[in-house]
């Protein structure tokens, strides 16, 4: 799964790295060294809609059709992902042939569940933080959808960020449940942005990012203190 990003890096850093412009020029970006989706906080992303924008979008997608905003909030907490597998089979997730994103990161934070626990103790746990070799900003593919506020009339945007099988080195990493972000290789990023695709296109660009390309490194001190994941999908 992906719950926790780094996503740390300047307006000119993003705009140049990415070959777009943020759509409110004076709007103030947040740098996050760990964040949490579960704390739903609005990160840098590129829509299908603005290829050539750079836009904040809150972290928990609320499909279209949910019409209260306490639907809505129980909803986002249970769509930071969106599993690759299943993307087409749930309603949550039907803007996907329509409304998919990139979700633009310096990296991500993942758990390792270490082995031969001490009995009637937690399982141990120790902190991996991943991004690439290059140390350059990378994309996660996600997907998007607004629903309207009735009590307010105000309109939402929020994204899922898609999760499929993990490559060898999350499978070791991430070895309970073997997931990974789904991470675009730089030349895919466009073709991800295309807004007339087939559901067979959208599958054969979701694939492994290859790990020999990807960096992994310990956080030391940092064991036991992920919460526990409590989102389940629609």
């Amino acid at each position: 799964m992906c719950y926790y990003v780094k996503a740390k890096a300047t307006k000119a850093e993003l705009e140049k790295r990415f070959d777009a412009e943020f759509a409110d020029g004076n709007e103030q970006i947040p740098e996050y060294e760990n964040v949490s989706g579960f704390a739903h906080p609005k990160l840098p992303v590129i829509t299908c809609e603005q290829p050539g924008k750079i836009e904040l979008i809150e972290w928990g997608l609320v499909p279209n059709w949910v019409k209260d905003e306490r639907t809505a909030i129980d909803m986002r907490n249970v769509t930071l992902n969106a599993r690759s597998e299943t993307l087409f089979e749930k309603p949550s997730f039907r803007s996907i042939l329509k409304k998919r994103c990139l979700i633009l990161v310096n990296g991500f934070y993942e758990w390792q569940t270490n082995s031969a626990p001490l009995k009637r103790s937690k399982q141990q746990k120790t902190a991996f933080y991943i991004g690439l070799k290059s140390n350059n900003l990378f994309a996660l593919g996600g997907l998007y959808d607004e629903w309207v506020n009735t009590a307010t009339g105000e309109l939402c945007r929020g994204f899922s960020i898609i999760t499929l099988a993990a490559n060898p080195l999350m499978a070791t990493i991430h070895n309970t449940k073997q997931r990974m972000p789904f991470i675009l290789c730089a030349e895919n990023e466009k073709k991800w942005l295309q807004p007339q695709v087939t559901e067979a296109q959208i599958k054969s660009l979701i694939t492994q990012y290859p790990d020999t390309d990807m960096a992994a490194g310990e956080l030391p001190g940092q064991k036991n203190n992920r919460p526990e994941e409590t989102g389940r999908l629609f």
